[in-house]
């Protein structure tokens, strides 16, 4: 990675909103740390310090992160209101929450929130973090809203100790104090249950669209039977072939049933069954979703829940570009406001990415992280190379250009004198 000469223009001036109320010390690591996790490959402070030209020592965007006293909640205040600001410029009038969690893989003992869990993905157990984060959706429009740290009874205190259930519903109360036009909840199949079918419920009915493991059982007229054995007693007249268009206008074939069914567990629900069109239905999984919303027809249905895969692609794509898994601080605040930063680097890349004097060279539509990541990439080369040809006037060997590139802030002006 070549040297960072320039903070990119959208993290300059949202780090200069007054609102934030922090000196200039604070902005400049406040910029540092945005700009490091969006174009560093290593994501660590001292990797992202180094690449600064002249940078200072690393302890203290170190010290800005787990110990400086500035105010995290006016950061996510001004966040926020960015987040309004592009919902009413897209005229969005409504949405969906997504909930989710991650697995953030650690070695390191020392680490805080560290523990062991169970890795559905390796079917193995592994020493992580884990993390319930919220999601705003509304087609190609979406934004990462908060998280919840999940720790196991046994790491705190029992007065402090918080089910994955109980962060959920904090939330889902975190959501609607942001104002944001929520009308939908979607979830995968882990927080399907009774506890969280009564939350809703006592919202008003508020609508959710959850995926349902196969072993959840339902009353017959005959005998109570999991969804599974349903699915499998069903003839295949019973399904019907649908064509979904989902984004960026990718259309997709499923065989689909539904009906309205009462399971033990939840109470009454709306079952819908699918199967996946090019494959056989005695070779495929049939996958299965519920959703409290009883007189919804399928299309409406599947269109809302295809909505979920934009928190399962935020999870890969922040942990390969902006180091959502790659922080090794090790105090609590630390973690926390790392966090919040990846939070912050993502909404701003979402909202901002094509601010600047790079934008007619990129076509508008580049819509993955991966992409506005490279964009902004490209803005630190372009001021890389205007940087180097100012100080060619001053410096004629390229020696001297790197050296002034590369070197921190203290070495350089000792360099500089001699």
């Amino acid at each position: 990675m070549i040297p960072i000469t320039e903070i990119p223009e959208f993290i300059h001036a949202f780090a200069g909103t007054p609102a934030l109320k922090m000196n200039s010390a604070q902005r400049r690591h406040l910029e540092e740390y945005l700009t490091g996790l969006i174009v560093c490959d290593n994501h660590t402070v001292a990797g992202m310090n180094d690449l600064f030209t002249g940078h200072r020592d690393q302890s203290a965007k170190n010290n800005f992160m787990t110990d400086a006293p500035w105010d995290d909640k006016k950061l996510e205040k001004v966040r926020n209101e960015l987040i309004r600001q592009a919902i009413d410029k897209n005229r969005i009038s409504r949405g969906a929450l997504i909930f989710d969690d991650t697995l953030l893989h650690k070695t390191r003992k020392e680490i805080a929130y560290t523990g062991t869990f169970y890795d559905h993905c390796s079917s193995s157990y592994v020493y992580a973090q884990q993390i319930v984060t919220s999601h705003f959706v509304c087609r190609d429009f979406h934004v990462p809203l908060d998280f919840e740290i999940y720790q196991k009874a046994e790491q705190i205190d029992d007065k402090d100790f918080m089910t994955k259930i109980e962060l959920f519903k904090a939330l889902f109360e975190k959501a609607k104090k942001r104002q944001v036009p929520i009308e939908i909840a979607l979830m995968d199949s882990w927080f399907l249950c009774k506890e969280t079918a009564d939350f809703f419920e006592e919202k008003n009915h508020f609508p959710y669209i959850a995926a349902a493991k196969s072993n959840l059982l339902m009353y017959t007229r005959t005998a109570d039977m999991s969804l599974s054995e349903y699915a499998a007693s069903l003839p295949a007249k019973a399904f019907k072939k649908i064509e979904l268009e989902l984004s960026q206008g990718h259309k997709r074939p499923f065989w689909y049933f539904t009906k309205c069914v009462k399971l033990k567990t939840i109470g009454k629900v709306r079952l819908v069954i699918t199967y996946e069109a090019d494959r056989k239905r005695e070779k495929s999984e049939p996958k299965f979703m519920v959703t409290n919303q009883v007189a919804w027809e399928i299309r409406r249905i599947l269109k809302e829940y295809s909505q979920r895969w934009c928190i399962e692609r935020f999870y890969q794509e922040s942990k390969q570009h902006l180091g959502l898994e790659s922080c090794e601080l090790r105090k609590p605040l630390g973690i926390q406001r790392h966090f919040r930063m990846v939070f912050l680097a993502d909404t701003l890349l979402q909202l901002n990415a094509m601010v600047g004097t790079l934008t007619r060279w990129f076509k508008t539509n580049v819509k993955s992280l991966s992409g506005k990541c490279n964009i902004v990439k490209n803005q630190v080369v372009r001021s890389f190379i205007s940087w180097t040809l100012k100080q060619s006037h001053l410096h004629q060997e390229v020696d001297d250009i790197l050296e002034m590139a590369f070197l921190p802030q203290k070495q350089l002006r000792f360099t500089l004198v001699e």
